[in-house]
């Protein structure tokens, strides 16, 4: 896993597998990103997610949501989408990324 600052947030960045086995350790570290005025999250290196992955994806709408501070989600993989889809979370998370074309006009972003 890898973190970096940049302006006054930051950016995480898990690499490999965003599952059950990493999770606790990742929760951590993105916790710690989640402390600064804004956080990016950068799944381009996510090579496989369960739902332990998504529940961390979820903490951290939830925390930026309740902490009034902007999330911004890049690099989103087919294994990230897939588990996405498969939860039926696109509109959720209002990532246009995550919501599929068709209901993207329909004002499916919450």
């Amino acid at each position: 896993m890898n973190r970096s600052k940049e302006n006054a947030g930051a950016i995480f960045c898990p690499q490999g597998d965003l599952t059950i086995y990493t999770a606790q350790q990742q929760k951590e570290q993105l916790m710690l990103a989640i402390n600064r005025n804004t956080i990016q999250i950068n799944l381009s290196e996510v090579t496989d997610m369960d739902t332990a992955g998504l529940q961390l994806l979820i903490l951290a709408k939830l925390e930026s949501l309740r902490r009034n501070i902007p999330l911004i989600i890049t690099g989103h993989t087919r294994a990230v989408l897939d588990v996405i889809e498969l939860c039926n979370l696109s509109g959720f998370f209002g990532d246009p990324v995550f919501i599929p074309s068709d209901n993207a006009d329909k004002g499916a972003i919450s």
